[in-house]
């Protein structure tokens, strides 16, 4: 998505908002019940987060989300939903918090707005990536394009050639969207190999200044702070990606390690990237079998009474939402656009 597209889609919700399409369509959506928001990191945002500005929310906007939750829905921990969910599907109003990929932003910035609310939330961790060094290859694929002097990108990837524009905001975008999609579907070893072939063709040498994830002091000291814990794959890959024989280490490994240092059951799943390529039935059923209770998606709607457990909707929110997308966001106003 190129920044004129991210200005149209903002002019469409605000007006949107004034015109109260918002509650329009909630007379449509009556058993609409609850909705779970998904973030991912919240931060003070730099001129060098421009590539990743959807995944990172400022901490003033964040606590300001925080207090609409408040006012406007039954804040719940994710456990105490699930058992909501076996008494009665038709709840409506509660609302539930997550975040994927256990950033140490989430300790820094977040956790203490939501201390000071008395918030509970769910944190899902991708354990190969907790005190191993290891970073994610968005940020780092990130901080190669920022780097680099050069105008262009030339790319050989299995027997394609690649040509892309960089340089300037609007044609860094673009090419950091269609890298993404090779990196998505690479295996890990690809990766960390197309990683380095962009960095030597772009002549940056990478630094360790990306963005750090919780270490198992942080994870304790939340888990007896009222945030909860939940498996994200041991080296966030999707799923319907993942061969027969690492099964075990991608969807078990993970939760037997949080239950290991925590001392206490792993019942909550969430699907790396979460679109409906990245799960199949294969996953779902083999996430069921493992003792998962739940398995949460980013498809982007709130959850209605007969969505099944290992599918559940989650709302994305992140640094391009205003006021007004945000409340949009929630009404489940913004999937008709």
């Amino acid at each position: 998505m190129n920044i004129i597209k991210v200005m149209i889609k903002h002019l469409i919700y605000t007006n949107s908002n004034y015109l109260q399409i918002n509650r329009i369509c909630s007379l449509f959506r009556r058993n609409s019940y609850c909705v779970i928001l998904a973030y991912h990191r919240v931060s003070p945002l730099n001129d060098r987060d421009y590539l990743l500005r959807e995944m990172i929310v400022d901490p003033v906007s964040f606590e300001k989300q925080m207090l609409f939750l408040i006012k406007n829905y039954t804040v719940v921990s994710l456990n105490k939903f699930l058992g909501i969910l076996e008494c009665d599907r038709n709840q409506s109003n509660y609302a539930v918090i997550t975040f994927d990929d256990a950033y140490l932003d989430s300790y820094e910035y977040a956790f203490p707005i939501l201390k000071k609310y008395n918030l509970s939330a769910t944190i899902f961790v991708p354990t190969d990536f907790i005190e191993t060094g290891r970073h994610f290859w968005w940020d780092r694929l990130a901080n190669i394009l920022v780097s680099s002097n050069k105008q262009s990108l030339l790319l050989n990837w299995k027997d394609k050639r690649y040509n892309l524009k960089i340089g300037g905001n609007v044609f860094t975008i673009k090419a950091f969207k269609k890298l993404c999609y090779l990196f998505k579907f690479a295996r890990n070893k690809e990766k960390e190999g197309l990683l380095n072939l962009v960095s030597k063709n772009l002549n940056v040498v990478e630094t360790n200044s990306y963005p750090s994830n919780l270490t198992w002091r942080n994870i304790r000291e939340m888990s007896q702070n009222n945030i909860s814990f939940g498996a994200h794959t041991h080296t966030h890959s999707a799923v319907s990606s993942v061969s027969d024989s690492e099964f075990k280490e991608e969807l078990l490994s993970p939760k037997e390690t949080l239950e290991n240092r925590l001392n206490q059951a792993i019942t909550a799943f969430a699907y790396p990237y979460g679109e409906k390529s990245d799960f199949n039935i294969q996953s779902v059923n083999a996430i069921k079998q493992l003792g998962y209770k739940v398995a949460l998606t980013m498809i982007q709607r709130p959850i209605i009474s007969n969505d099944d457990l290992f599918v559940l909707p989650r709302i994305g929110i992140g640094g391009y939402d205003t006021e007004e997308i945000f409340r949009l966001k929630l009404s489940g106003s913004i999937p008709l656009f």
